[in-house]
């Protein structure tokens, strides 16, 4: 039997340790943070060129070392710029860009996808920050792979996971973080039966949960404490143990995982009906007509993820009339690899197993707000009721959009994403479009985990949210830089009449002035309707 102490721990305090410690992990990393304070934007452009100047007339500078001790400066407010740079020379390009930029007092922040980050009126902390977990669907081959070797937390959600994933199926002959973990030289043969494999309800299910959980003890370990935190549906088992209602233990894992055994059974059993479900390009309320003019019955809204993407769920003859409709209407849609019913009636048959298994776990007041994806509102105080809604939300329809509008008006501004992929990232960029907001993935399948983790960190310290930066280098041994001269120089700045190019010069520094390249507008909005049949598809 398990010990109840191991599984889905909580965050705990690291152990005693300096940056300087020993390293343990690979040194190098594909992209660096750098963190920039001035006293006001000023000062800013003029510490972004003492940096320029010291890079252009030190050779061999160490971005690891350098990064350090730019982020080991940081303190609390002030102007921040946050550079996410691979070398020297891409460093040195982003404080040109930097400082062209911000050479315009019209320009109120920076958001370039390459890098650059700044606002001149940061959302934190009049607003507040929420976690947001992702479910099913999620999942992709290889996801937080390459963070594994350098973060131990990361490393214990994944053995944790192997230790205690065998109750979920008996299939599993070898460690099961190797159903999404690959090979880089697998064949598409092999790759086409591990992404196969991933659907599989119980793999789809407990990979999510250990990359949600995963990512949320590494977010937790940088210092991020936040106000509110929701899931999207399975995901909310995971908001569930963020928000204290329940242990992040190896019990509790273990009868989580006893559910979807159960729920295994009965699909495997033919006692689960199948289901089509259909991801459409289209809100709640275009979608709910059409749905009431199928014929037949048994077609629900399962759920209504942003104003561009709803999924409809059915039985096959049903769903051909839906999908026709569609198709004539000439609106975007597309089947998803998946047959269960899930956030519909037709799943109540199953709901009392799941009744009599949660009754098992112990259920407590939330010490964080949480939200509920079937109500859109927070979770009820009373432990009881908590129960029932975690259980009965799975044959309620997801109210996402309704979610994070109510978190919005809720004072919520900042959302983070604790998981794979960044589909709701996406959603909350369409939900929110037009409104005062942020929405941060923190992992994606087309940018390396530690790539990405910087940019995250980026856009946060950028809106001067608190960070503990020191655990990226904790295991890495950086090596101090005395990068900026002890006495400051004015800061000449002039911008010519047609807005690309500007010059920043130190006076009286000695050191040759930047000057900024005639660089096109990098800054790329995202646009939520981009996640049209994201959140399900390319699993």
């Amino acid at each position: 039997m398990a010990n109840p102490r191991e599984g889905l721990k909580g965050p705990e305090p690291c152990p005693a340790s300096s940056p300087r410690s020993p390293a343990s992990s690979l040194d190098v990393w594909d992209a660096e943070l750098f963190v920039l304070r001035g006293a006001d934007r000023h000062d800013l452009v003029r510490r972004a060129h003492t940096l320029h100047s010291f890079l252009g007339a030190t050779a061999d500078v160490v971005l690891k070392d350098l990064a350090y001790s730019l982020n080991a400066e940081l303190t609390p407010g002030g102007s921040r710029l946050a550079l996410v740079a691979g070398s020297v020379a891409e460093l040195q390009e982003r404080l040109t860009a930097a400082a062209q930029r911000l050479a315009d007092p019209a320009r109120a922040q920076i958001k370039d996808t390459l890098g650059i980050y700044y606002f001149d009126r940061p959302l934190y902390p009049d607003g507040r920050l929420a976690i947001l977990f992702p479910g099913e669907g999620a999942q992709y081959l290889n996801m937080l792979a390459d963070l594994y070797p350098h973060f131990p937390e990361v490393k214990q959600s994944f053995d944790d996971a192997d230790r205690l994933a065998d109750r979920a199926s008996q299939r599993h002959r070898h460690a099961f973080s190797r159903v999404f973990l690959v090979a880089d030289d697998a064949s598409p043969d092999e790759i086409m039966e591990a992404e196969r494999a991933l659907r599989q309800l119980d793999n789809a299910m407990l990979s999510v949960l250990l990359a949600d959980w995963a990512m949320f003890r590494l977010l937790s370990r940088l210092g991020l404490k936040p106000a509110a935190v929701a899931g999207h549906s399975i995901g909310e088992m995971a908001a569930l143990a963020a928000a204290g209602c329940i242990d992040g233990t190896a019990l509790v894992l273990e009868q989580i995982v006893a559910s979807i055994k159960t729920l295994l059974s009965k699909e495997t059993g033919g006692e689960m009906p199948g289901a089509v479900l259909l991801a459409v390009g289209a809100g709640k309320d275009l979608v709910g007509k059409i749905i009431g003019d199928s014929p037949g019955r048994g077609v629900f809204l399962a759920m209504d993820n942003c104003p561009h993407q709803s999924v409809v769920v059915g039985p096959a003859t049903q769903m051909a009339a839906v999908e026709a409709d569609l198709q004539a209407r000439r609106i975007l849609c597309e089947r998803l690899p998946f047959d269960r019913p899930y956030h519909t009636p037709l799943f109540e048959p199953y709901l009392g197993a799941l009744h009599e298994l949660f009754r098992t776990i112990a259920f407590r007041p939330a010490h964080t707000a949480i939200y509920s994806c079937s109500t859109g509102r927070l979770f009820p105080p009373e432990p009881a009721a908590i129960r029932l809604q975690a259980v009965e939300h799975y044959a309620t329809a997801v109210e996402f959009t309704r979610l994070i509008d109510n978190m919005h008006a809720d004072g919520v501004r900042l959302f983070v994403e604790s998981g794979p992929r960044g589909n709701l990232t996406a959603f909350v960029e369409d939900i929110l479009r037009g409104k005062t907001f942020a929405a941060l993935a923190s992992n994606l399948p087309r940018r390396s985990g530690v790539t990405q983790l910087n940019h995250l960190a980026g856009q946060l310290a950028a809106h001067h949210v608190p960070l503990d930066l020191d655990h990226l280098y904790r295991r890495r041994s950086p090596k101090p830089v005395s990068w900026a001269p002890t006495k400051s120089f004015p800061v000449a700045v002039a911008l010519s009449t047609n807005g690309h190019t500007a010059e920043a010069m130190a006076v009286g520094s000695g050191v040759p002035s930047a000057t900024a390249a005639d660089l096109p507008a990098l800054e790329t909005p995202a646009d939520g309707r981009g996640a049209v049949v994201a959140q399900y598809l390319a699993v």
